[in-house]
């Protein structure tokens, strides 16, 4: 009898839409909702990247990442004081405490650098299952805008072979 062994499948990375926020104490940006109702997937790992422009970083220098998801493809766990249309590359400014999730600290500490982050499993952040649909919301208390903020990720799925 052949032994079978389960294997991580990787998805292609796919662009998050998302707008650089300004560097702010309180406010931020949320990205457009992922929709995991069509390719199922188990999990997803995030890679935020950013591109410090030539300015010298200040107060926290770094950016806080946060986690948001739906359950129902509808609700998520965001304000709406937070943001007016959760689920929506926008403005938002998390609450003190907030429901989202996290937040992940990025560390940019030094001006005209590139700087990645890798977020290895969303589905953790829910207790080992995906949500229907979800995001990230980002802070940047770096002192500075970015140049380039980019987000991806990459769906998991298990393959038997």
């Amino acid at each position: 009898m052949a032994t079978t062994t389960d294997k991580i499948a990787y998805a292609g990375s796919t662009a998050i839409t998302i707008t650089a926020p300004a560097s702010s104490a309180t406010a931020g940006q949320c990205c457009a909702a992922v929709d995991n109702t069509s390719n199922l997937y188990l999990d997803a790992m995030v890679m935020v990247q950013v591109v410090n422009p030539a300015g010298a970083p200040a107060n926290d220098k770094g950016y806080y990442i946060y986690v948001y998801g739906s359950q129902d493809g509808t609700n998520y766990n965001i304000s709406t004081n937070e943001m007016a249309t959760p689920g929506t590359n926008a403005a938002c400014t998390p609450d003190s405490p907030t429901n989202l999730l996290g937040p992940i600290f990025m560390e940019t500490g030094t001006a005209s650098k590139t700087f990645t982050y890798v977020i290895g499993s969303i589905a953790s952040f829910f207790g080992g299952i995906m949500p229907q649909k979800w995001g990230v919301v980002i802070r940047n208390y770096s002192g500075n805008t970015a140049t380039t903020l980019t987000v991806t990720y990459t769906g998991i799925n298990y393959t038997n072979g």
